[in-house]
């Protein structure tokens, strides 16, 4: 399930890369509100690649909880892919 999870926000990753792109190239700016998709995304296969390479326990979205940076931040002072705790 998360590999076809991971396959349908790849397509999503790469319409936010051609309309950054574009808007980039003819308005000259991007989209902030894209950016943090994007980022979060990033974030989603993180979590996903190390749920299925049995790295960590922890069952991505929508089995667990989706973390936002913001959270990651004010709980541990981590950011990004920092905040999922790996398998020792």
């Amino acid at each position: 399930m998360f590999a076809g999870i991971f396959s349908f926000t790849a397509i999503l990753i790469l319409a936010i890369m051609i309309i950054q792109f574009t808007s980039k190239l003819v308005l000259g700016k991007e989209f902030e509100g894209l950016a943090q998709i994007g980022g979060e995304i990033g974030d989603y296969f993180r979590a996903i690649i190390l749920f299925l390479t049995y790295r960590t326990k922890m069952m991505p979205y929508p089995f667990g909880e989706w973390h936002t940076e913001e959270d990651s931040e004010k709980v541990t002072g981590e950011t990004g892919a920092e905040k999922i705790p790996l398998l020792k």
